[in-house]
């Protein structure tokens, strides 16, 4: 039945232009067949099979198309939504120990980070739905009124969702779709923001588990590279309230680059929020017994001071300093090294800052 209905459905690029909208609908309907990979049934292999070919032949059209002939077609769009939400929202595997041990010590076992994802059974077809559906996103003329019609609020709650899996291709691939349809749709910006800083929010202050937050992060940072200049009051509000406090949980090196990344696009567009990062974020939340997270802060700490005007030095040059000074009698190694490092780096602001304090003291300004 599988392979008749493949033969049926077989796609051309030499195929007459007209036919292509309704043969893709064909194929993205027979492609919304759901098989169990924990099963191995021999009746079911025909069909894996079938549906993998299928999907890959979408993939290769999608990629070598000419757009016109299928983004004009709101079928087309209803089918492929379909196609996505179908294979793609479902309910997550459990964690695997592997998982909840490195949940537990996220710092005891660095060389995991390394190690291959044992993927979930039914990977070969989510990996092509992924591929797919974000190629039809990228058509160049994609009609975005039919692509607001079909994902709406529902749909991008699915999708944070799928945020949550452990396995890391999953989630690069979710980042991407999600990323793309935040530029595509521009009625979904504010729910996508909106939700992204409530998920840091329950995060924080509840669950202290998810494991897309890294990725969630780097989106909202590339949000942040976008905005205009000054800054609104409520992004300085999500940097101080939603991002500054991801600093707290036991997990941030699971996501630390990602929330320098975040915080840096932020210190980007406007230097004197140096202030609030440090104060309120990196010395508000410094590890006093953990070695290698308080290495994680040192590193931001530099980045961050790197972008500072002398003005904004002046804010943070007082607690700064003390706190470096405090890691001198540090048994590590690196806690008290790095601070030598970025004392010599930023000792130049700091005399010229006592030397203008000291002048100014002197003439009773």
């Amino acid at each position: 039945l599988f392979y008749t209905h493949r033969r049926r459905l077989h796609l051309h690029l030499d195929t007459p232009e007209e036919e292509h909208p309704q043969l893709l609908i064909d194929k993205f309907n027979f492609c919304c067949t759901i098989f169990d990979f924990t099963c191995f049934d021999p009746t079911q292999l025909a069909g894996k099979k079938a549906k993998t070919a299928a999907l890959k032949e979408i993939s290769a059209y999608l990629f070598e198309s000419p757009a016109s002939s299928i983004t004009s077609e709101e079928e087309v769009y209803a089918a492929c939504i379909r196609l996505f939400a179908t294979n793609i929202f479902r309910p997550l595997p459990p964690p695997s120990a592997r998982s909840l041990a490195s949940a537990r010590h996220p710092y005891e076992s660095p060389e995991s980070a390394d190690e291959e994802d044992v993927l979930e059974p039914a990977w070969p077809h989510l990996e092509l739905v992924y591929e797919i559906f974000l190629r039809f996103l990228s058509l160049l003329d994609i009609k975005t009124l039919f692509l607001k019609k079909y994902i709406d609020q529902t749909f991008i709650l699915n999708l944070l969702t799928n945020f949550d899996t452990e396995y890391r291709q999953e989630r690069a691939c979710a980042k991407m779709i999600l990323h793309k349809i935040y530029t595509k749709v521009i009625q979904l910006r504010n729910f996508i923001r909106n939700q992204m800083i409530i998920t840091f929010q329950s995060f924080v202050y509840e669950s202290e588990q998810f494991n897309g937050i890294g990725e969630l992060l780097e989106i909202f940072g590339s949000i942040v590279s976008g905005y205009q200049v000054p800054l609104k009051p409520e992004q300085i509000r999500s940097l101080r309230k939603e991002i500054l406090p991801l600093h707290k949980p036991w997990s941030i090196s699971t996501y630390h680059p990602q929330l320098t990344y975040c915080i840096v696009q932020f210190l980007e567009k406007d230097t004197s929020l140096l202030q609030y990062v440090v104060n309120e974020g990196i010395l508000r939340f410094w590890p006093k017994t953990h070695s290698a997270k308080a290495v994680m802060f040192l590193n931001e700490l530099e980045e961050c001071l790197e972008m500072a005007t002398e003005a904004d030095f002046e804010t943070v040059m007082i607690p700064v300093f003390k706190r470096l000074a405090s890691g001198y009698t540090n048994t590590h190694f690196q806690v008290c090294s790095r601070p030598v490092a970025i004392y010599d780096v930023f000792m130049c602001y700091m005399l010229v800052t006592i030397s203008r304090l000291d002048y100014t003291a002197s003439k009773g300004v």
